[in-house]
């Protein structure tokens, strides 16, 4: 069978490089999908310098937050019970969620996306009257949930922001434990400016993590049938790692450009249920009208 590198190397002893069957565990909770907060300010879009279609989010979105009465603001009863419908999360993630604990999914090198991820994206990311309408109607569970040209934006943007905090978050640990054996490497921790392919220049002393795999994993790999095997402790622990982190790199990677985020994400909405609908023009959308009739009745008074 097709067996990831831990798999692998628990069971036989040896990994191998760029194993497509690699994914790694990664956490999602409530409070890494807030609405109406500011982007961190650490944060930079990966694909904002390449790519002219996706940028930095301006002003307020969906991203993460550590203020408690923020993220119970979004996350209010309908907006959690619409996810746990969704997405069929049983009682203990709903405990585990609610105690702001995260639940583990996969990130996989093959860029298949994990369906609770899309899931959460789909309802962290929904207009608050929207919430509201999906959550009370009886229909809503037996027919896939529509989703706005401008709502799949939304969803790319805060899967961009999601994968890009994760694989930072791997980088920045991996750049800690390596100088134990490797003093003399800093590792490029950014998502942006290429991220794992990051280049450098000449007289940089940061390296990015495929220039730094290439240096020193091939140590003790051997090929066999033009596949690469690691058979030493090192070489195993790094390709082990490289599974990790190309992982979650596939997964940003199919969010880079329109046209894989339509074969990718969207096409996978589709097969769970999702109608994408081709503007806005989405019933349970109308907020802005409401709140004009809102303002027109305050005037009449």
């Amino acid at each position: 069978g097709n067996f990831d590198n831990y798999r692998l190397m628990m069971d036989y002893g040896f990994g191998l490089v760029l194993n497509k069957a690699d994914k790694v565990s990664i956490g999602w909770g409530l409070v890494d999908a807030v609405g109406n907060v500011s982007a961190p300010e650490s944060y930079e879009a990966p694909f904002s310098k390449d790519n002219t279609d996706v940028t930095a989010t301006k002003g307020k979105g969906v991203f993460e937050s550590s203020d408690s009465a923020t993220t119970n603001s979004w996350w209010t009863s309908d907006r959690l019970g619409l996810l746990l419908r969704e997405a069929f999360l049983n009682e203990s993630h709903q405990n585990a969620l609610t105690s702001g604990k995260r639940i583990l999914l996969d990130a996989c090198f093959s860029g298949e996306y994990n369906s609770v991820l899309l899931k959460a994206a789909v309802v962290s990311t929904m207009k608050p009257s929207r919430v509201g309408k999906e959550a009370k109607n009886p229909e809503s569970g037996k027919r896939g949930i529509i989703i706005s040209k401008s709502h799949q934006q939304l969803i790319r943007e805060y899967l961009i922001f999601y994968l890009t905090r994760k694989l930072e978050a791997l980088l920045h640990g991996l750049n800690s434990g390596l100088k134990i054996h490797y003093s003399d490497i800093d590792l490029w921790t950014k998502a942006s400016q290429g991220g794992i392919h990051y280049k450098g220049s000449k007289n940089d002393n940061c390296f990015g993590w495929q220039t730094f795999f290439d240096m020193y994993a091939y140590s003790s790999i051997s090929i066999v049938e033009k596949r690469y095997y690691a058979l030493g402790p090192d070489s195993c622990v790094l390709v082990l790692y490289d599974g990790y982190l190309r992982a979650l790199d596939s997964s940003l990677d199919g969010l880079s450009d329109e046209e894989k985020f339509e074969n990718g994400v969207l096409q996978e909405l589709r097969d769970l249920g999702y109608v994408l609908a081709e503007d806005d023009n989405v019933p349970g959308e109308e907020e802005q009208e409401e709140e004009k009739v809102i303002e027109e009745k305050v005037k009449e008074e």
